[in-house]
């Protein structure tokens, strides 16, 4: 077993580390001592944001659409105002714009597939970012290869990017999502390195149920007010030692995971940040679940009988009590996996929505999180 010769380890080592720079057992990769010079690397991103993936199924509202194209709208007139945190390599504000569709075909169709141009529009996130290449050193002086720093500060303009699109489905709920991206540093594109993508399908249909059901309410928050309660809770997108929120958020941002419509993981996402904000403790999760997110996002009657029937749904299937599909399911219209589907949908949007509507609570009231007291209704109750 290897050891550090650090026990402190930084956020910069630990991306170092986990991108190759450290050599194990040796501490890092350093060079020899020389002057201190200053270095630039420009970084520019490509983003292919597809149509929503919901709007086939709105029968002609535009409602998705509409969303997207005003979080687009936005995002582009924050562009060299909006501070993305590099940590030791500062703060900088990237120019952000839509790619004009005359220029897609000279400037990206050489890196995009032709689905991908055909059904996208594209947005560009571009920095320069000057470092000094003693940022670290060690007790002799030896400083990181240049490398090293181009390195990580392509990663942690990435991050910042993927914040930037959870975000902004924190403002508008299931927005904008990410089909593909291209990143390139100092001119050259970066083989292998591109943000994750992000499918807002479970997002958009949490959307359907709250305007169906009336609950529970999904807001629009300003960009700005939503980036500024994040960054002021301590890098609350770590989702790493950032306490009930910071799971909350980032079980949020796993919603975003494309796959085949995987409905029995974004259960499970959404319950892990509802649980989160709502639950301490492990004795009774389902009625504490039930009062606590009432109180928060206000009380709705006509379906109580919901919050209760998602957790019976996730009771039973992670304990093994419900028929599933496997991987390769012939015969889907058959009526007890469609009862089993439409079931499963539904807690699922319904927990997306909840998780969805708590958050954006959070932030509308400028709250690091909730906790809940109890008092008796009449105070001279007496239990004897």
């Amino acid at each position: 077993m290897f050891a550090w010769q650090t026990t402190d380890l930084t956020y910069l080592d630990r991306l170092l580390c986990s991108l190759g720079w450290f050599n194990y057992g040796f501490g890092r990769l350093y060079t020899s001592p020389s002057k201190t010079t200053m270095n630039r690397t420009e970084l520019i991103a490509y983003l292919a944001i597809p149509m929503p993936s919901n709007e086939p199924f709105e029968h002609g509202t535009d409602r998705s659409r509409t969303a997207l194209y005003a979080t687009l709208e936005e995002l582009c007139g924050l562009s060299s105002q909006l501070p993305l945190e590099l940590y030791d390599y500062g703060t900088h504000s990237p120019i952000i714009g839509l790619v004009d569709h005359a220029d897609i075909d000279t400037k990206l169709r050489k890196w995009f597939r032709p689905n991908t141009l055909d059904c996208c529009d594209f947005v560009s996130f571009a920095i320069e970012v000057d470092f000094s290449d003693d940022i670290y050193t060690d007790a002799e002086g030896n400083k990181l290869p240049i490398g090293a720093h181009r390195c990580a500060i392509q990663h942690m303009f990435l991050k910042r990017i993927s914040d930037v699109l959870v975000c902004s489905n924190l403002c508008r709920v299931g927005s904008i999502e990410l089909r593909e991206s291209v990143v390139l540093q100092d001119g050259q594109v970066q083989e292998y390195t591109e943000l994750p993508r992000m499918d807002s399908w479970a997002l958009q249909r949490a959307v359907e149920l709250s305007l169906e059901i009336g609950w529970p309410e999904l807001k629009t928050l300003p960009f700005p007010q939503v980036w500024e309660w994040v960054n002021q809770q301590d890098c609350l997108l770590e989702g790493f030692e950032r306490g009930p929120t910071g799971r909350a958020l980032a079980a949020f941002s796993r919603l975003f995971e494309p796959g085949s419509q995987d409905e029995a993981m974004e259960l499970v996402w959404a319950m892990v940040g509802i649980e989160a904000l709502y639950v301490h403790g492990k004795v009774s999760v389902t009625e504490q679940v039930r009062e606590k997110v009432q109180c928060f996002l206000g009380r709705q009657d006509a379906y109580k009988k919901r919050i209760v029937e998602m957790y019976e749904f996730r009771s039973r299937f992670m304990h093994g009590d419900l028929d599933f599909p496997p991987l390769y399911l012939m015969g889907d219209a058959a009526k007890p996996f469609e009862r089993y589907q439409d079931r499963q949908i539904e807690a699922v949007n319904l927990g997306v929505a909840i998780l969805a509507a708590s958050l954006q609570e959070l932030i509308h009231r400028n709250w690091a999180g909730v906790d809940f007291s109890y008092t008796p209704l009449d105070p001279g109750f007496s239990t004897r």
